[in-house]
């Protein structure tokens, strides 16, 4: 009686191959999750720093408009009508502007202001202001001199 022999060439090749593929998968699937947290984290921290930027200049645009409108404010013996704080709240952030008058002589109509914008008791915008006296118009011009943002 001839014996019949197997042939054992191919037999658990693919036991082999499902074995690789799950070690690599193993490896790329912690990498690519690890990827993914790291942006997600960056991208919440970059929309705080983004929310207390655009708190800061609206409060500080605020300010603006509120020393062309209001011509006693920024003046030595001058007083703002709601006082020296402007306050703004954007994406939930709230801002306070505070002014203060930089020049000195009280019978000059124009005036030099330099706004003190702060986001959670830290200063986070400075901004020094020129304000031209106009009686023609209905506001007066403005010069921005130097706007300085602080992280």
């Amino acid at each position: 009686m001839i014996a019949s022999r197997r042939v054992h060439g191919e037999q658990g090749a693919s036991l082999v191959i499902a074995l690789i593929f799950l070690a690599v998968f193993g490896l790329l699937i912690p990498a690519i999750l690890n990827l993914g947290t790291n942006d997600l984290l960056g991208t919440s921290k970059l929309q705080g720093q983004r929310g207390s930027v655009y708190a800061a200049d609206g409060a500080t645009d605020a300010a603006i408009q509120y020393l062309r409108r209001n011509t006693g404010c920024g003046r030595v013996f001058g007083s703002c009508p709601d006082g020296n704080v402007v306050t703004a709240t954007m994406n939930g952030v709230t801002a306070q502007a505070t002014i203060a008058a930089l020049s000195t002589d009280p019978f000059k109509l124009d005036r030099q202001v330099r706004i003190t914008t702060t986001v959670e008791g830290v200063i986070r915008v400075t901004a020094t202001v020129f304000i031209r006296d106009s009686s023609t118009l209905s506001e007066q011009p403005v010069d921005v001199e130097n706007w300085t943002y602080t992280r």
